[in-house]
C-alpha cells in the first residue's frame, strides 16, 4: 500500500431528525374557560333549625346525604362492604363534611350521637377549626375551585359560629 492511496469513502452520516416539541401555549387559557364554567356558590352550614325552616327541606332537620354534591346528583357509592353499608367514595369534600360535622358537635349545635345530647366543648370545637385551617393551607394551589370554596366557606362560617357561641 502507497502513501498515496485513498482510504474508501465512508457514506455521510445523515443528521439526526430532532422531534419537534408540541408547545401547548393555551392550556393557561382553557384552565380559566373551564373554571368559568364552574360556578360554586360557597358551601354554607345551616343550623339544624334552619334547614327545617327552609322551603322543600327533606325533613325537620334533615340535610342533604353525606357526601352528596347538589349540582352532581348524589356522591357515587361504594360497593357494599362486610357490615352492609354502601358509603360514599373518599373525597376531600368528603372530609372537610366530616370535619365540619365535629365541629358543629363540639359548638353544641348538634346532638352528639352517643348521648343524644348537645355538649358544647370549645376547646374539641377550636382544635377541629384550626385543623381545617392546616388543611386549606397544605392544599392551597392543589385542589379544584369547588373544593377550595367549600374549605373557605366552612371555615368562615365555622369561626362566625364559635364567636356567636363562646365569645371569641
Amino acid at each position: 500500500m502507497t502513501d498515496d492511496a485513498v482510504p474508501p469513502a465512508v457514506p455521510p452520516v445523515p443528521p439526526k431528525e430532532i422531534p419537534s416539541k408540541k408547545v401547548d401555549e393555551d392550556w393557561k387559557q382553557r384552565i380559566q374557560q373551564e373554571r368559568q364554567k364552574v360556578e360554586v356558590e360557597p358551601v354554607a352550614l345551616a343550623r339544624p333549625s334552619e334547614a327545617a325552616k327552609a322551603p322543600g327541606a327533606p325533613g325537620k332537620g334533615a340535610a342533604a346525604p353525606k357526601g352528596s354534591d347538589p349540582a352532581k346528583g348524589a356522591a357515587p357509592k361504594r360497593p357494599a362492604s362486610r357490615g352492609g353499608r354502601g358509603l360514599p367514595a373518599p373525597s376531600l369534600l368528603g372530609h372537610i363534611e366530616t370535619l365540619a360535622t365535629q365541629a358543629l358537635m363540639a359548638l353544641g349545635e348538634v346532638a352528639h350521637p352517643a348521648t343524644g345530647r348537645a355538649e358544647p366543648d370549645p376547646e374539641q370545637a377550636r382544635y377541629i377549626i384550626d385543623l381545617l385551617d392546616i388543611l386549606k393551607q397544605k392544599t392551597a394551589g392543589n385542589i379544584d375551585v369547588q373544593e377550595a370554596t367549600a374549605i373557605e366557606g366552612v371555615l368562615y362560617d365555622l369561626r362566625m359560629r364559635y364567636v356567636e357561641v363562646f365569645g371569641g
